[in-house]
C-alpha cells in the first residue's frame, strides 16, 4: 500500500492537505509569507479591518471578493471542479447556517475563541465546504474561517450523508444509505451542523498543533496531545494507519476528493466490515489524520450531545446489512474518551 507522505507544508495551508502539524524550515516560512501576501483573505490585517468594518453581530455572511479570489486559487491548485462565484444567498439561507452554528457546543467554540472569523457563503466552490487557516507574516496560524457552497446545503442530513457515502463506490444494483439522524432530527440544519463541526475540526487542529504532536517516552500527557497516536503511526516519515491489515487500500479514499469512485460495488461489504475492526468512526475518517480528527469531532457531538445515530445501511436483493459507527456502539472507547476530555467541562 502506498504510504501517506508527510509533506513539509506551509503552515498557512496546513488544513488544505493533512494537518500534520509539522514545523517548517526557514525556506518554507519565506514561501508562506509570500503566499499570504498574495491573498488578502489569508492576512490577519484583512480580517481586522473586515470584521471591524462590518461590525459582525453574527458569524455568518456572504463571502467578500477576497474570499472568492482565494477559493478560485484553491480549486485550481487542488484540482477541484469549481468556478467560485459571489453568493446569492437569501436571508433564510443565512439564518439556516446561523441556526446550525448556534447548535455547536460551547466547548467547541472555546477551542477557537475569538480566532474564529466566521462562515461565508459562495456559489460553485467545487466542494461542500472549506475550513481555512489565517496566518501571521511568519506563517503561524492565528485564526480561521469557513467557506460553504450555498448550492449544496438544501438536503436533509441523511440524504446528504447518503450522497457522501456513495462517493466511495461505483454502486449499480446495491443501495447504500448513510444515516446520521433519527427521523425526527433529519433536517437540513442537522446536515449543516455536521459540516460545520467537521470544518471546525480542521481549524481547531491547525490552531492547536499539539493535537498532532507525538507522545514522547516519559512525557506527561494531556487531553489535547497526540490524537493521531490513537489510529496512526509514523514509519519512514510517513503516516500509516494502525489498521492497515484490517482495511482495503486507504489510498483509494484520496480519489474521492477529485470525484473518482474508489471501489466497485462488490467491495462495499468488505470495506465496511474492515472499517468495523478499526477505531475510525466513519469511512472518510480513515483517509488521513486530519480527516480523522474532524470526522471524529463531528461524530462525537452527533452521538453524545445530540444523541443521534451513525450507521450505513446496505441492501442488495435479499441481503441487508447495517454497519454501525464505533462511536454509536462504543467500540472505540479510546477516541470517545479523548473527546470527553478535550471538550470537558461543557460537552
Amino acid at each position: 500500500m502506498k504510504k501517506l507522505k508527510m509533506s513539509r507544508l506551509f503552515p498557512i495551508i496546513l488544513t488544505l492537505i493533512f494537518l500534520v502539524g509539522m514545523g517548517c524550515a526557514s525556506e518554507d516560512q519565506s514561501k508562506s509569507s509570500a503566499f499570504i501576501k498574495k491573498y488578502k483573505a489569508l492576512q490577519a490585517s484583512f480580517w481586522d479591518r473586515y470584521i471591524t468594518k462590518n461590525d459582525q453581530k453574527s458569524k455568518v455572511g456572504r463571502a467578500p471578493d477576497e474570499l472568492i479570489d482565494f477559493a478560485t486559487m484553491y480549486d485550481q491548485k487542488f484540482q477541484f471542479p469549481g468556478h467560485p462565484k459571489p453568493s446569492e444567498a437569501t436571508e433564510l439561507e443565512l439564518n439556516d447556517i446561523d441556526q446550525a452554528l448556534q447548535q455547536v457546543p460551547k466547548s467547541v467554540f472555546d477551542l477557537m475563541g475569538n480566532r474564529f472569523y466566521g462562515i461565508y457563503l459562495a456559489q460553485d466552490l467545487g466542494l461542500t465546504a472549506l475550513g481555512q487557516l489565517v496566518a501571521d507574516e511568519q506563517g503561524k496560524p492565528i485564526g480561521g474561517f469557513i467557506l460553504i457552497d450555498e448550492t449544496r446545503i438544501h438536503t436533509d442530513a441523511n440524504s446528504w450523508r447518503t450522497e457522501h457515502e456513495n462517493l466511495f463506490f461505483d454502486t449499480k444494483d446495491a443501495k447504500l444509505e448513510g444515516v446520521i439522524a433519527s427521523p425526527k432530527g433529519n433536517t437540513h440544519v442537522a446536515a449543516l451542523r455536521w459540516i460545520l463541526l467537521h470544518e471546525m475540526g480542521h481549524l481547531i487542529a491547525g490552531l492547536h498543533q499539539e493535537i498532532f504532536s507525538t507522545f514522547k517516552q516519559g512525557q506527561k500527557t494531556s487531553a489535547n496531545l497526540g490524537f493521531q497516536t490513537l489510529s496512526w503511526e509514523v514509519k519512514n516519515r510517513a503516516y500509516i494507519s494502525r489498521f492497515e491489515d484490517k482495511m482495503l487500500s486507504r489510498e483509494k479514499l484520496q480519489a474521492v476528493k477529485i470525484g473518482t469512485k474508489a471501489w466497485p460495488e462488490q467491495e462495499i461489504v468488505p470495506v465496511y466490515e474492515g472499517l468495523q475492526q478499526t477505531n475510525f468512526p466513519t469511512l472518510y475518517a480513515a483517509t488521513n489524520p486530519g480527516e480523522d480528527f474532524s470526522e471524529s469531532l463531528a461524530a462525537y457531538v452527533n452521538v453524545f450531545v445530540f444523541h443521534e445515530p451513525i450507521f450505513v445501511s446496505y441492501r442488495k436483493g435479499d441481503s441487508h446489512k447495517v454497519f454501525e459507527s464505533c462511536f454509536s456502539n462504543y467500540k472505540c472507547p479510546d477516541k470517545i474518551e479523548y473527546f470527553q476530555r478535550l471538550l470537558k467541562p461543557n460537552p
